[in-house]
């Protein structure tokens, strides 16, 4: 795509745009890429213009609002970048092309989509204005028995009938147990395309492979690399 359909011009000229890296950060630099897309949006793609959000360095919780605009605007973003690299010959701009066309890179932005309110819900209750102290405990457990049920074997999180037997609690118990699981034990986990990560990835995972777009050792990489999200977060809640 070579031009905005909607005003007959080129995207604007980013030659003395110092492009970052991460995809994420595509738009913190370049605010001829915010008008250009608000501009064309709607006529490449037939979904509403919005600004595109960048993470606040002081509330993280708006990493959740970034990733829904990301997954929003990802096609206009596609379009931009392909033109900025293909016509304006910017090929410092080819990084932020590449990871936005790999094709994993909207799985892990579905999965982020899924696993951060995780987080963020619980860092809302810390921020509560009214006292929730008494709640925290239930909450952070409830956290992070969420992320140990994503990848671990159910048999390792749930009391036998010997031990539902014993409990003078049996909340309690569960709880106890929960807390005391190696979870970093390769024998408890769940295998790797059995690992939960979200309601959308499944059916995403199915369209891609059914038009040939996933092979079988990126959606390997892609399970391993949300285990391993998940497992870095049980160790630091």
């Amino acid at each position: 795509m070579s031009s905005d359909s909607s005003t007959g011009k080129s995207p604007p000229k980013k030659k003395n745009v110092k492009y970052e890296q991460k995809f994420v950060n595509l738009w913190l630099k370049d605010d001829g890429f915010k008008g250009w897309l608000k501009k064309s949006t709607k006529a490449f793609t037939n979904i509403k213009p919005h600004e595109l959000l960048h993470p606040s360095q002081t509330r993280w919780l708006s990493l959740i609002e970034v990733v829904n605009r990301l997954l929003e605007e990802l096609p206009a973003i596609k379009l931009y970048f392909q033109a900025a690299v293909h016509v304006d010959r910017l090929f410092s701009a080819q990084s932020i092309l590449s990871k936005a066309l790999e094709t994993t890179t909207e799985l892990y932005l579905e999965f982020l989509k899924f696993a951060l309110p995780i987080f963020t819900d619980l860092n809302k209750e810390m921020q509560s204005e009214t006292p929730k102290l008494y709640l925290l405990y239930d909450k952070i457990l409830t956290a992070y028995t969420t992320i140990l049920e994503c990848f671990v074997q159910t048999e390792y999180l749930n009391l036998t009938e010997q031990e539902k037997n014993e409990a003078q609690n049996i909340l309690d118990a569960k709880g106890t147990k929960i807390l005391n699981l190696d979870f970093s034990s390769e024998q408890k986990h769940l295998p790797l395309q059995h690992i939960y990560v979200g309601r959308m990835v499944p059916n995403l995972i199915k369209r891609k492979r059914e038009i040939g777009e996933l092979e079988e050792e990126q959606l390997k990489n892609f399970y391993l690399k949300c285990k391993e999200f998940y497992m870095e977060a049980a160790k630091q809640i």
